[in-house]
């Protein structure tokens, strides 16, 4: 998708330069850099059809090698940048004894020349963000946050081993359901996906394992109104497959969308929200404080919502919609309260038993979520119920 986006960069020049004053002009400002150090704010535009964007130009260096200017903490939108570098290159120009030349992650500037912010190299990344976001307000409710993860656990942020092939990736879910056909399509939570066990001990794929081909739609921290619109979605879109199985979490999550830049950005509000907010990466669609603030403001919202009130609703809406497509489906919960709801709407045929009913305590890796032998009972109670 083409667009053009504003956002703010900010970077802090550290001078060694002895008795040298250099001139820096960005945005139509010229300033002297001499022995203190001295914040660049430069206002710039994304567009996804340029190669780069220049950042500063500098001027006045004599050749010393001695002498330097040190870019530092660099931050776009308010979100820092640990390995900026990998953004940056220099055109070298004007400098005497040395030929003019592009210099590729840079991180000091000891000649004169233009500071530049690689756009096209980098372009994934500056076009990621941690959720779905589509101009189509119907689209598969993911994360793109946990694609590519190599780890042998389902990705949960801290696991050792959690490392992330092409980790600018943005959820497609004609890509993700790759395959011409599905037994099973599953549909749920963190429980679901998997997060913090071992990725072929989470219930989707012991299923898998045990002859069915498997979908796994889980979206760690997706509530009932995700999984309705994902449910919605995959039965629209034309995926073929045999079944749906549900397991859907509990009442206290709710999707947040936020239509900006012409798009619709999805976010997951948890009561976990505020401690979970990171600053791992930048985006160039929302500032920092933006960030805080939606969070800030939609848990406070979820809180002090009916929630169990409108999440009945919804899984009614589901309940609704699933026998009104003639679709075969299984549903179940791990929630107590999500469980007693279906309990009371849902025909027994569609009904599966209640995750760990037993109330095990065992965890995951992670330390919070259920462990592999939670899941491996839970399928082998209902494997002769699909």
């Amino acid at each position: 998708m083409t667009y053009s986006i504003p956002f703010e960069l900010r970077l802090t020049l550290v001078p060694y330069l002895k008795d040298q004053k250099i001139q820096i002009e960005y945005q139509d400002q010229t300033i002297i850099v001499d022995k203190v150090d001295t914040e660049i704010v430069a206002n710039l535009n994304f567009n996804d059809l340029v190669d780069s964007i220049k950042i500063l130009q500098v001027s006045g260096l004599e050749p010393d090698p001695d002498c330097n200017i040190k870019i530092t903490n660099v931050s776009i939108n308010g979100h820092s940048i640990k390995d900026f570098y990998h953004l940056m290159s220099f055109d070298m120009k004007d400098n005497p004894y040395v030929k003019n030349e592009s210099i590729n992650e840079v991180a000091m500037l000891d000649f004169n020349g233009s500071l530049n912010l690689e756009i096209k190299k980098n372009i994934d990344r500056f076009q990621w963000f941690q959720f779905v976001f589509s101009k189509n307000r119907h689209s598969v409710i993911y994360r793109n946050d946990i694609l590519g993860c190599t780890s042998q656990h389902g990705c949960w942020g801290k696991g050792e081993g959690c490392h992330h092939d092409d980790p600018w990736q943005l959820f497609d879910i004609d890509r993700f359901a790759d395959k011409d056909h599905y037994d099973t399509v599953a549909l749920g939570c963190s429980f679901t996906a998997g997060t913090g066990i071992l990725k072929n001990q989470c219930w989707p794929s012991l299923l898998k394992l045990n002859g069915h081909e498997v979908l796994n739609l889980g979206i760690p921290g997706g509530g009932i109104d995700s999984i309705l619109l994902n449910t919605i979605n995959i039965i629209k879109n034309g995926t073929k497959f045999d079944q749906l199985i549900i397991l859907l979490p509990n009442m206290t999550r709710r999707l947040v969308r936020v239509p900006k830049h012409g798009m619709i950005f999805n976010f997951l509000t948890t009561p976990q929200s505020c401690e979970e907010n990171s600053d791992n990466h930048f985006n160039i669609y929302f500032s920092k404080d933006e960030i805080n603030g939606l969070v800030e403001k939609n848990v406070k919202t979820l809180a002090m919502s009916n929630y169990v009130r409108r999440n009945k609703k919804l899984i009614k809406r589901l309940i609704h919609h699933l026998e009104s497509t003639g679709v075969k489906f299984k549903i179940s919960s791990w929630a107590d309260e999500t469980y007693e709801i279906l309990d009371s709407c849902v025909s027994p045929e569609h009904l599966l038993p209640k995750f760990n009913e037993e109330q095990d305590k065992a965890t995951g890796i992670d330390g919070k979520h259920p462990s592999e032998k939670i899941h491996q009972k839970w399928v082998n109670d209902i494997n002769s119920m699909l």
